[in-house]
């Protein structure tokens, strides 16, 4: 039976790793932890959709979610980011895009997240544009496996 690529990213994946490496000399930093989080989902009508978060984010002191002090706010909003919209696939560059149409990150709505991709049945690794965090240049390696 021959899958066509757009057809093995439908489905449930779970992240497995993710790491930001330097485009000068490959040095790895963790932005959400060496632990983080993260769903992403995939489905047939072309909609997509990426949560990804800190494994270790503190709760409130409140249970009421709009009674958190400005800190842990912060740290909440630091430690997690969503997205989803549209996507496509173009087998031939081997990018995934995300049409992003709400995120968490109000600077990202209306943009065009694209994404280098190798896929298997079992994994999906989704790697950036080099981008600037911080002082330094880097590239995004998001490893993911697939639930469903």
């Amino acid at each position: 039976m021959n899958i066509s690529t757009h057809e093995l990213f439908i489905g449930t994946w779970t992240l497995v790793s993710s790491e930001f490496r330097t485009t000068e000399d490959g040095e790895v930093a963790y932005p959400l932890g060496e632990n983080a989080k993260g769903l992403l989902t995939y489905d047939r009508c072309g909609y997509m959709s990426a949560h990804l978060m800190r494994s270790d984010r503190s709760v409130f002191n409140s249970d009421e979610h709009l009674k958190g002090t400005p800190q842990e706010i912060r740290e909440a909003f630091e430690g997690y980011t969503a997205y989803y919209g549209k996507y496509k696939v173009d087998n031939v560059k081997g990018i995934v895009t995300h049409y992003v149409e709400g995120s968490l990150l109000p600077n990202w709505i209306g943009s065009e997240q694209e994404r280098f991709f190798e896929i298997n049945e079992r994994n999906l690794t989704l790697k950036t544009h080099p981008m600037k965090l911080g002082k330094n240049d880097m590239v995004g390696v998001l490893l993911w496996e697939r639930i469903v």
